[in-house]
């Protein structure tokens, strides 16, 4: 019975940690077939035909040049219909509307900015998990850590404590001949997302976000 239990317990503990981390999704530009990650930050609470309006943070240079964008979510589902709505070319941050489904739950933003000698996690391709302490700030609104970070990882999230303070950026290229991976580890601080996302949730595309999902169609 205790056996019975504790499975019980590991299989809901389990789950419950999936669905968490269901706001990690992958980001493709449909025009080149290059792919970033990204995190669903924003969702509006009103839900049509099992979507809702949402915002996804990743980074610039993912979706700079791009002619279409599609978010991919850890469920298998893909919207194809987003665009850009801001972006921070100095920083590295962009936000992306698009239509995310019902039961995908933004992650928190924290409060605090990350510091010299803090701890971080990152969530990168395919939901790829790693953690790195903070090595330097470059003034204050950019990180530097002791990570690797390879393709596909870029727009990733960066975490502290559980919310997220910024995107995964890149970093000097760790192999001349093979540039596949980068190091050490690049990423933008609290500051200038959090004024990207607060400028975002005051625009009118998402005060009026039910229109906007109505142009944005279906997925």
């Amino acid at each position: 019975m205790k056996a019975l239990i504790l499975s019980v317990a590991i299989a809901l503990l389990f789950a419950t940690n999936l669905l968490a981390q269901m706001w990690a999704v992958q980001v493709q530009d449909t025009g080149t077939g290059g792919q970033g990650s990204g995190t669903v930050v924003a969702v509006h609470d009103e839900v049509r035909d099992g979507w809702r309006y949402g915002l996804v943070a990743t980074a610039s240079h993912v979706v700079e040049n791009s002619s279409g964008i599609r978010v991919v979510f850890e469920n298998g589902k893909s919207a194809s219909r987003c665009s850009v709505v801001e972006r921070d070319r100095n920083n590295d941050i962009a936000l992306v509307r698009c239509l995310v489904p019902e039961d995908v739950k933004a992650v928190k933003i924290s409060d605090v900015a990350a510091k010299e000698g803090d701890k971080i996690s990152y969530v990168g391709r395919g939901r790829r998990k790693f953690s790195g302490e903070v090595s330097a700030l470059a003034f204050e609104d950019e990180i530097w850590a002791d990570v690797t970070f390879v393709p596909g990882d870029s727009g990733g999230s960066v975490l502290l404590d559980g919310k997220i303070i910024g995107v995964i950026s890149g970093g000097m290229r760790w192999s001349p001949n093979k540039p596949q991976r980068t190091w050490p580890g690049r990423s933008n601080n609290l500051q200038p997302f959090k004024v990207m996302y607060d400028r975002a949730m005051q625009s009118k595309s998402w005060v009026s976000g039910q229109r906007v999902q109505s142009r944005l169609g279906n997925t």
